[in-house]
């Protein structure tokens, strides 16, 4: 029996060898091929294992990522300056300062390039695995069919400038790798290409003057000295990949400046992302960038790990100032410590607010709970949480804090309901038992027209933010994460976000009506309540 399960297992063995080598003839076979489109792509797996001992598992974004690299390559004017956001962790190193100059070089052997990088240790990473994989037999074995077929030289390293961090070719091409920090007097290339500009702790140091100046000098540096450092600027390629981690980052200016393809593809697709790129495959919103490397439980623990603040930049490519977006975490500089029943006896108005979400993990929302007292012109949260729910916990959840606030909610306010999702269900069982209950449809009680229409709800929370006229709770455990959602960049606390504008908008438009109702039946004439 045992040595019929090993012949098995050998036959299965020979049955995947045989596989992977007809694979293989394939990706040989277009990758020689080195006009046509997936060229590049093909020589990417072919020669992943040279370099890489883990199996590649391939993803349409690599592909996007690729076909844009290999267009640059082919001289497309459209792609001379090419801008590429990527989460950290998706091969984005691997694909532009590795795989890329190894590929040009075996039909464009004179091309030199200068790699940048604010980490002196990353810069030589990458410069020793191009080494490697030029000197792999696979690689010498290309180098030969491109020479054979199409009549590109046959080069090799030159012996008297072969070192990990700068190395030259016998058809006078070289690959240098310096850090952005370096003296770069005489570094000069025909290309450059700046890999991780800013190191993440660069942004997470110090105040926000600080960071601000470390974003000053660093770009700084690419504008003013890099771009003199270009053998001919007419044919000079420029290519910058990076995760975003700042507004004024390298990308963030590049993007501002304008004049550059962007290719940005953030962990999570967003049709409304400001930078949404056209040659991304995924169409269903909150699709993950590559499920099989970071699947959702994986990708969801990543998320809380980094926070609300530092996800936006870092995965969805939608950063923040000091991790900030319209709203500045100052800005809540009013913080309270009595009880918040006590606060909530003496408010004029108590109000609980929810945004609810379609199912539990889609599109990564959560739906969001928050209890305020508005105290003439001032908002003071008393509680609040959010999570992902299918709708018994949804209703679950809903009921204790109606429960909870309900003397208040009666006597001096109410509960405003998103009517879409959850709350549409939980509106239909609950109205007869809690009258107070106020339906919002966002879509019809969001006023103005053009725009994004959370902007424009959620500008009236940076309104009154900025007015200091919200406060906060000084020993609530949970404010750091509120916090961190409301001030994070687009596309991320995005339900919490639309939780607090719907009240705030309510009451800052109620305020906003010079003479008429009274605030309570203002709200509930123009909301339907």
């Amino acid at each position: 029996m045992r040595a019929l399960r090993d012949r098995a297992d050998a036959m299965r063995a020979e049955l995947a060898r045989r596989k992977r080598a007809q694979l293989a003839l394939g990706w040989r076979a277009m990758a020689v091929r080195w006009q046509e489109p997936r060229a590049f792509e093909a020589f990417i797996k072919l020669t992943w294992p040279v370099i890489e001992p883990k199996t590649l598992e391939w993803a349409p974004y690599m592909g996007v990522v690729a076909n844009a690299q290999h267009r640059q390559m082919l001289g497309d004017p459209d792609h001379r300056r090419l801008l590429i956001n990527l989460p950290p962790g998706f091969a984005k190193s691997i694909l532009v300062s590795v795989m890329a100059p190894a590929y040009e070089w075996l039909f464009n052997p004179g091309r030199r390039k200068v790699f940048f990088s604010a980490s002196d240790n990353v810069a030589i990473r990458d410069s020793r695995r191009t080494r490697i994989l030029i000197q792999s037999d696979v690689y010498q074995d290309l180098l030969a069919e491109f020479h054979r077929r199409h009549g590109f030289p046959r080069w090799t390293l030159a012996f008297d400038q072969n070192q990990k961090a700068n190395f030259e070719n016998s058809a006078r091409g070289f690959r240098q790798c310096l850090t952005l920090d370096s003296r770069v007097i005489g570094s000069r290339g025909d290309d450059q290409v700046i890999d991780d500009p800013v190191d993440v702790k660069e942004v997470e140091r110090g105040t926000a003057a600080l960071i601000g100046t470390r974003m000053k000098q660093v770009n700084d540096t690419i504008e003013h000295v890099l771009s003199t450092r270009i053998n001919d600027r007419r044919e000079a390629r420029r290519t910058l990949v990076m995760q975003r981690l700042h507004p004024e980052d390298p990308a963030g200016r590049a993007i501002h400046k304008g004049g550059w393809k962007v290719i940005c593809l953030p962990l999570r697709y967003d049709p409304d992302h400001p930078q949404v790129c056209p040659e991304d495959p995924r169409a269903t919103p909150g699709e993950l960038l590559h499920p099989g490397f970071l699947p959702e439980a994986e990708a969801r623990a990543l998320e809380e790990e980094l926070g609300a603040a530092q996800a936006s930049g870092q995965l969805q490519q939608i950063p923040g100032a000091g991790g900030s977006g319209l709203v500045d975490e100052a800005w809540f500089e009013r913080r309270w410590s009595c009880r918040a029943i006590d606060l909530a006896s003496r408010a004029d108005e108590v109000w609980l607010t929810n945004d609810s979400n379609q199912k539990p993990g889609i599109n990564n929302a959560d739906s969001d709970w928050q209890v305020w007292a508005r105290t003439g012109a001032q908002y003071d949260l008393l509680d609040w949480t959010a999570k992902s729910v299918a709708y018994p916990e949804f209703e679950r959840t809903t009921d204790e804090f109606v429960e909870k606030w309900q003397p208040y909610l009666r006597a001096k306010g109410g509960a405003l309901i998103e009517d879409t999702a959850h709350g549409a269900t939980y509106l239909q069982v609950r109205r007869s038992l809690w009258p107070f209950l106020v339906a919002f449809e966002p879509q019809r009680d969001t006023p103005g027209k053009g725009g994004d229409r959370k902007e424009r709800a959620f500008s009236y929370v940076v309104r009154a933010a900025e007015s200091k006229a919200m406060g906060l709770p000084v020993h609530e455990p949970w404010v750091r994460d509120w916090l961190a959602r409301i001030c994070a960049g687009h596309g991320i606390g995005q339900d919490t976000k639309d939780s607090c504008s719907q009240l705030i908008m309510r009451w800052m438009l109620a305020a906003e009506t010079p003479t008429g109702p009274g605030v309570l039946d203002f709200a509930a004439m123009l909301f339907g309540g």
